[in-house]
């Protein structure tokens, strides 16, 4: 297959992803419409709610959102191992410095990473899941990538310890920036059709992204199966 055969079938395979979502936003506002028309008004209230609590749960996973929660937690674990409290033989509370070596200083970014996760699903509910669980594809897709076309893999030591987290945060925060402002620009410019626009062009963002992925990832484990070792 030559080069320009090779373009022409990708430009083809974004062509007929971007009428796909063309397709299902459209839908998703027809069925918006239609909960509106036929749906009693607490019902339409809690969908505008829950549209709105939506947003509002992708505010809390900004990367500078997320940094400053990070750097909360990372300072309390420190400042927790530096002052420990203890009792001495006659009841008293006395405090004592821990100074810990390499694997403390490992230790500390970790737990923080695991408080703030912890804490945006908290925060986020369900919201929180679907964020992770579209960073973890997303960084499963690049990890892919990087193996099949670069030929670079990590699969063991402090970098996949550390990194693998780290990249699916950096990851679902990115993606709620860009989820938030398709939100937000479907509820500016549709929300004559329907007040639940930004609901619509949400869910099919995240229908559209998962489906791409495990697509993709289906697409190379196919690959990977079907082609003879040598």
């Amino acid at each position: 297959m030559t080069g320009q055969a090779a373009d022409r079938i990708v430009k083809k395979g974004w062509r007929r992803r971007v009428a796909g979502f063309v397709v299902a936003f459209a839908i998703s506002l027809i069925v918006g419409r239609f909960v509106e028309t036929v749906a009693s008004k607490p019902v339409i209230d809690a969908a505008l709610r829950a549209q709105t609590g939506w947003m509002e749960a992708l505010s809390d996973f900004s990367p500078w959102g997320v940094a400053k929660l990070f750097g909360d937690k990372a300072s309390a674990d420190m400042m927790s191992r530096e002052r420990q409290s203890y009792l001495d033989a006659e009841g008293r509370i006395q405090y004592t410095n821990s100074s810990g070596g390499p694997q403390d200083g490992l230790a500390v970014p970790m737990k923080a990473l695991l408080a703030t996760v912890a804490a945006l699903v908290a925060a986020g509910g369900v919201v929180g899941l679907v964020q992770i669980g579209m960073g973890v594809l997303a960084v499963w897709l690049v990890l892919d990538w990087l193996k099949r076309r670069r030929n670079v893999e990590i699969t063991s030591g402090p970098l996949l310890f550390v990194g693998w987290p780290v990249a699916v945060i950096l990851a679902a925060s990115l993606i709620a920036v860009a989820l938030k402002a398709v939100m937000v620009a479907a509820l500016g410019a549709l929300s004559w059709a329907t007040g639940l626009a930004a609901g619509a062009a949400g869910a099919t963002g995240v229908v559209g992204f998962c489906w791409y992925c495990l697509q993709k990832l289906g697409e190379k484990g196919a690959e990977h199966a079907l082609t003879p070792k040598i």
